[in-house]
């Protein structure tokens, strides 16, 4: 099996690194901490996390993404001996996702906000 090892791919002018658009990897993604202090744990094309309140986050991209894309989230609670199911959804119903960032509520099955301890978001789509 043959094996590739770079440190930089670069564009066809040498000038550089490759765009990721029309190809399937995520655009950007994010793990979050949305408990006490929120902060972004890692990310790709995330420059930074809002607390709107409770269990309500909003995100922006470092490089626009073209809006629609797909959306995918989930959380979780490691304090928590429960076993109710906890999600993070888009909240479109109240501020639209654009091309510059987009605006999350994190949930208990029991439909009540509540700030996450993890929190995973992936974006794909293409870049703008």
């Amino acid at each position: 099996m043959s094996e590739i090892r770079a440190t930089t791919i670069s564009d066809a002018a040498g000038t550089g690194p490759i765009a990721l658009t029309k190809q399937s990897a995520a655009k950007a993604w994010v793990n979050f901490n949305g408990v006490g202090t929120v902060a972004v744990r890692d990310s790709e094309n995330v420059s930074s996390l809002t607390d709107n309140g409770t269990g309500d986050y909003s995100f922006s991209f470092i490089s626009n993404v073209t809006y629609p894309y797909s959306f995918q989230g989930s959380s979780g609670d490691h304090t928590s001996t429960s076993t109710t199911i906890r999600v993070v959804v888009l909240a479109a119903e109240t501020e639209a996702p654009t091309s510059s960032g987009f605006r999350v509520f994190s949930f208990t099955s029991a439909v009540a906000k509540f700030d996450t301890d993890y929190g995973f978001i992936t974006i794909h789509g293409d870049l703008a």
